[in-house]
């Protein structure tokens, strides 16, 4: 009997081992979703067996709520009852941001039904588009030529049409315009030809672009670019001088170069050079004339150039103007009188390039004065 007692008691405890465990699932999601792109979720199965398995995933405000989106996901039957199954879920560009709540159910066809709910955050939709123009400024007749493109908040390009572009001149007219405009991998290319006579001033490009789903929100972006009569230097200017006097010089010499743009010198050019300091005083004026060689050189005395202000910068402005034409070019730089000498250091490209803890260092540094000449001091 004692025998039969014991088989008895090891048969209950077998049949209670083999009892199955209750189904269930663990699902795994982003913590920050982004309006306007597609998330991936993905959910591991316990004990769950087909066939007929279908995930339903919802996101809305809260629990209970509208669903602003819902994707609805067949299990396929090749994944095992403690398998694995990932899906996407579109997040509309229109969801506000902060909160939102997923609501998660899955079924099978023998009639098991599990839920659960968590919260997510929420990431506003952004959207950045740029618009740009060949060049700032442009003359009367000249070609406008246009470009525009948007970028998601991965700066990926938006593949899909822009609602409405426009031109509107200084007082705001629309004389030019585009509506549902196909883009090229995310790029449109406009042009606009400006007339003969057009009005002058700031002119302004006007890009609309939708926010969200529905058409009724959107967005503007724009630019602004120049139409003026203006003429292109025919000739150049360079003026070399200190930017700072050390206490004790006397002079400060001023070199003034010009040259046309196709490389001759600038000869019986009208040079003037006015020092002016604290309050636009005018301490120096000194006029000169351009040599053969397109140069004129001007020594001013320090004393003259810091009288009343001996800390404070004084300014130098240089004018060139061309003898029968009366074109003339302006160059301004300061001055600033310095009471220590200073000097640069740099290290030649052949010189080691690393150092080593322990070991001595080898290696040549060129010591220039504030000039660019070698240091000698």
């Amino acid at each position: 009997m004692t025998v039969w007692v014991l088989l008895l008691l090891t048969c209950v405890a077998a049949a209670g081992a083999l009892k199955a465990p209750e189904s269930g699932f663990l699902f795994t999601s982003p913590k920050l979703l982004q309006a306007g792109t597609s998330e991936r979720f993905c959910v591991t199965l316990f004990n769950l067996p087909g066939p007929g398995r279908n995930v339903t995933l919802s996101l809305s405000s809260k629990a209970g709520t509208r669903p602003w989106s819902t994707t609805v996901e067949l299990i396929p039957d090749t994944v095992d009852a403690d398998g694995d199954h990932c899906f996407d879920l579109d997040v509309p560009r229109s969801v506000p941001p902060f909160r939102g709540y997923l609501d998660l159910r899955i079924a099978n066809a023998a009639g098991l039904r599990l839920s659960d709910g968590s919260k997510v955050s929420i990431k506003a939709f952004t959207l950045v588009t740029l618009v740009q123009t060949d060049k700032p400024k442009y003359r009367p007749g000249d070609k406008v030529l246009i470009r525009v493109i948007s970028l998601r908040y991965d700066l990926t390009p938006l593949i899909e049409n822009i609602p409405e572009v426009w031109v509107t001149t200084p007082d705001n007219i629309r004389i030019a315009q585009w509506r549902d405009i196909k883009t090229t991998g995310g790029l449109i290319q406009l042009e606009v030809q400006l007339t003969e006579e057009p009005p002058l001033g700031t002119w302004t490009i006007h890009v609309r672009t939708y926010e969200g789903q529905l058409r009724s929100s959107s967005r503007r972006e724009t630019h602004r670019f120049v139409v003026e009569e203006y003429v292109l230097p025919t000739f150049e200017v360079d003026v070399k001088r200190p930017t700072s006097v050390l206490d004790g010089e006397k002079t400060v010499t001023v070199d003034v170069c010009a040259k046309y743009t196709f490389g001759q010198p600038l000869i019986e050019a009208t040079v003037t050079v006015n020092v002016t300091g604290g309050f636009d005083l005018e301490y120096v004026s000194d006029t000169l004339t351009t040599d053969e060689t397109g140069c004129a050189s001007s020594d001013l005395i320090v004393d003259d150039l810091f009288r009343d202000f001996r800390t404070s910068p004084a300014t130098i402005n240089v004018t060139v103007e061309e003898f029968g034409t009366g074109l003339s070019q302006s160059e301004t730089s300061s001055l600033r009188k310095e009471f220590f000498s200073s000097a640069s250091a740099s290290v030649p490209d052949n010189a080691q390039l690393f150092i080593k803890p322990g070991l001595p260092y080898y290696g040549r540094l060129h010591i220039k004065d504030r000039d660019g000449s070698s240091f000698r001091k």
